[in-house]
């Protein structure tokens, strides 16, 4: 049901930027939506295996196609907006949790790790101190997936 919302969430035309979440942001988003609404009892064994199962079919689906054309389009340029674009979701994420939110030193740990979308970040962090709070990293991660596919359509636009 989640996967379901989640893709026809994805269809839905962001207005200023005329672009969509696509699948992945659409069912992230609605996964965000429903295990805040619903799911507080849960078996964390069967979601670590979902949860890998889809991380392998989110880089095999988008590692194929990229590595078609990846060297068409490698250039110092491209590398360097990357850099951008994940350096200032590392930075917007520290000042947010911190300054804005109050957060702790761990939950701004988890929120860098959610804004690099990175699960070994947060199983590190959550490993040294485990009163991490992981709906910090849930959040973040969110929030950056949305806002990279935001400012890679809006920096795409500017470089144009």
């Amino acid at each position: 049901i989640t996967a379901i919302f989640g893709m026809l969430l994805g269809k839905i035309r962001i207005p200023l930027l005329s672009t969509e979440l696509g699948n992945t942001g659409g069912i992230l988003v609605a996964g965000t939506v429903f295990g805040c609404l619903c799911c507080k009892n849960r078996n964390i064994s069967s979601l670590d295996i979902l949860s890998d199962m889809g991380l392998y079919l989110f880089f095999v689906g988008n590692g194929i196609p990229a590595g078609e054309v990846f060297l068409e389009y490698i250039s110092l340029k491209y590398i360097l907006y990357g850099m951008l674009i994940c350096c200032s979701a590392l930075f917007v994420s520290y000042l947010l949790s911190g300054f804005l939110f109050g957060k702790k030193s761990q939950d701004r740990a988890a929120a860098v790790s959610g804004s690099m979308t990175s699960s070994p970040a947060i199983a590190l962090a959550e490993s040294k101190n485990k009163s991490t709070d992981l709906s910090v990293f849930a959040y973040a991660y969110t929030g950056a997936l949305l806002m990279l596919t935001v400012s890679a359509k809006a920096l795409y636009f500017i470089c144009k």
